[in-house]
């Protein structure tokens, strides 16, 4: 018989019956111990620290050795990973909440830390940042139509070209450059 509880990890443990509670493992696969070890290792960044807060028992070196072992299993490293990433997406504004933030200091609905509005410099700013956003201040004028252009013998560059190369009608391979 299974049955399902929830931890801190967002993550859901199974347990059956006759197993022990150490070798209960998390969808990534990770013992109660080895899921620790990778929760304080993203806090600590120190894999010796994280092994033994973790409640692992070790003398000697050996901590640091399996440690460094736990760091090497994919598992450890997939969960460690899941982790970062949601520690950076609370952490990073995202498109739509940086366009609500500017729309609220646009609007006078947000206040500074000392609780006063924006001033009016502050709104015209996010106005014009807003404003980029969605192209209402275009610079560019975009031309459309033909254009026609006589062309009537050589061109000033083919000028030129000829003036500075007179090509040796006898010897088509040999080139004369005429000093200026």
């Amino acid at each position: 018989m299974a049955e399902s509880k929830k931890t801190n990890d967002k993550s859901t443990i199974k347990k059956t019956t006759g197993k022990k509670s150490h070798l209960i493992k998390n969808k990534y696969g990770l013992t109660i111990l080895q899921s620790k070890f990778a929760q304080r290792y993203v806090i600590s960044g120190n894999a010796t620290l994280a092994y033994l807060e973790a409640g692992y028992k070790s003398t000697g070196n050996s901590a640091s050795v399996n440690a460094s072992r736990l760091l090497s299993k994919d598992n450890v490293q997939s969960y460690i990973n899941y982790m970062l990433d949601e520690i950076e997406d609370k952490a990073i504004a995202k498109g739509d909440e940086v366009l609500k933030t500017l729309t609220k200091i646009l609007r006078g609905q947000l206040k500074d830390q000392y609780s006063e509005m924006p001033s009016v410099k502050d709104r015209i700013e996010a106005g014009k940042l807003l404003g980029k956003r969605y192209g209402l201040f275009n610079d560019k004028v975009e031309i459309t139509g033909e254009v026609k252009h006589k062309h009537t013998g050589p061109t000033h560059a083919d000028a030129l070209i000829d003036a500075m190369f007179d090509v040796n009608k006898d010897n088509a391979s040999k080139v004369i450059v005429k000093p200026s």
